[in-house]
């Protein structure tokens, strides 16, 4: 069998080779195997919804632990009924999947059980009813079922996913607590998905600060330009508002600790807090070459004690200290800056500093 080969054309079962995909092996052929641990390919198991690791043998269900578990419905059933749930905002009646799935009223009505609690709980089955309805709206209108799955993953990258989730969750539980299970769940997608983009857990953690490295530079372009919004912008980011910004300092002070004893964790931490320091001085010699800041000393001793100053706050905080808020750090820190720039303080503090930061 040639390298090119697709498991619906080996079964004839579209729907379970995107779930496979989805939520094991992005690749259509290799995944890590639950029983032997391995990286490995899989065959189809005739007559049953599974797949078999040509290692070992053992099985692989793609529909496991998802809604579409122990159900004889066929799942080109289920992914119609999805299309048609999804495109009614929910709305769809057992009586209107019975009419345009041609399917008994009993039949339906189970169906619209299952889809109505997920989508009511609002976790991974939810998301997964949403992203069946994104790639099966194509298939409805004859479009290609590998056409349709490669326009649903052009729409939402699994790997950022994945990063986002294990930032969430390690500043929720704490990083010696966290397990790629864990994050896999937070993403919605299976623990294989994880181990195949980003291996064990020290690699996902290392790819997961280089994510906070391009996610702060993105945020810090929104107000390239105007030296005095740039600095807002970044004191805004800098106060550890619930969400992204408190999720971050939280990621970096867990890691801090295992810093001292792997030298990649040292210099992925070293990196970041680097191009947050040149990040403040490049802003303050902007404004300054523009005649709008006068630093009372050196520009770049004056931007590492903005910078210094802005990120003891924001660990305290974070620490819970008593008295310290992410609306005080903003506060204190425009204060700070303005009196090292010798500008007005209401210059660098935002029309609603008490807003949260989320985006």
């Amino acid at each position: 069998m040639g390298a090119g080969d697709h498991i619906e054309e080996r079964v004839g079962q579209p729907e379970l080779e995107w779930l496979w995909r989805r939520n094991w092996a992005p690749d259509g052929r290799t995944a890590v195997c639950p029983k032997c641990d391995a990286t490995s390919t899989f065959h189809p198991v005739k007559d049953r919804r599974a797949l078999a690791c040509s290692r070992c043998g053992g099985h692989v269900w793609p529909t496991a632990g998802t809604f579409l578990a122990r159900t004889r419905i066929p799942l080109s059933s289920w992914f119609r009924a999805a299309v048609v749930y999804a495109g009614t905002g929910s709305a769809a009646s057992p009586a209107t999947l019975s009419q345009e799935l041609g399917l008994s009223y009993r039949t339906a009505w189970s169906m619209h059980q299952r889809l109505q609690a997920a989508m009511d709980e609002n976790g991974p089955d939810a998301d997964l009813i949403r992203d069946i309805a994104t790639s099966w709206q194509g298939v409805e209108s004859g479009l290609d079922p590998r056409a349709a799955r490669a326009g649903a993953q052009e729409q939402e990258s699994v790997p950022q996913r994945i990063l986002e989730a294990a930032c969430r969750v390690v500043a929720r539980q704490g990083l010696r607590k966290t397990r790629i299970a864990d994050v896999a769940d937070e993403a919605g997608v299976s623990s294989a998905i994880v181990h195949y983009y980003f291996g064990d857990a020290a690699s996902l953690l290392l790819a997961t600060i280089g994510w906070l490295d391009e996610r702060l530079l993105q945020r810090l372009e929104e107000a390239d330009g105007d030296p005095f919004a740039a600095l807002r912008n970044l004191i805004a980011l800098t106060a550890p508002y619930p969400g992204p910004n408190r999720e971050e300092w939280l990621l970096q002070l867990e890691i801090f600790p295992l810093a001292r004893e792997k030298q990649e964790y040292m210099a992925a931490i070293h990196r970041l807090v680097e191009l947050y320091h040149q990040a403040v001085l490049s802003i303050i010699a902007r404004g300054v070459e523009a005649g709008a800041f006068h630093p009372v000393a050196d520009t770049k001793e004056v931007a590492f004690r903005i910078a210094a100053y802005g990120e003891v706050l924001s660990e305290r905080t974070v620490l819970d200290f008593r008295g310290f808020t992410p609306e005080g750090v903003e506060r204190s820190l425009a204060a700070f800056a303005a009196e090292q720039l010798q500008i007005p303080v209401d210059a660098l503090l935002s029309e609603a500093p008490s807003r949260r930061r989320d985006s």
